[in-house]
């Protein structure tokens, strides 16, 4: 067992919602997700990268 295994087994039986989501598969766009994710609270990301 891992150093999180407990915390990660918890993550999982919480299931994705605001601050988390379960990828089985990802591509390059995987970045947005990320970046997404990270900008939760108010931030966002634009298709080509840029703000307006």
């Amino acid at each position: 067992m891992t150093r999180y295994s407990n915390e990660i087994r918890f993550l999982i039986a919480q299931g994705e919602g605001y601050n988390i989501e379960f990828k089985e598969f990802f591509s390059k766009k995987i970045a947005v997700d990320i970046c997404a994710f990270a900008n939760a609270n108010g931030g966002w990301v634009k298709g080509d990268g840029k703000r307006d």
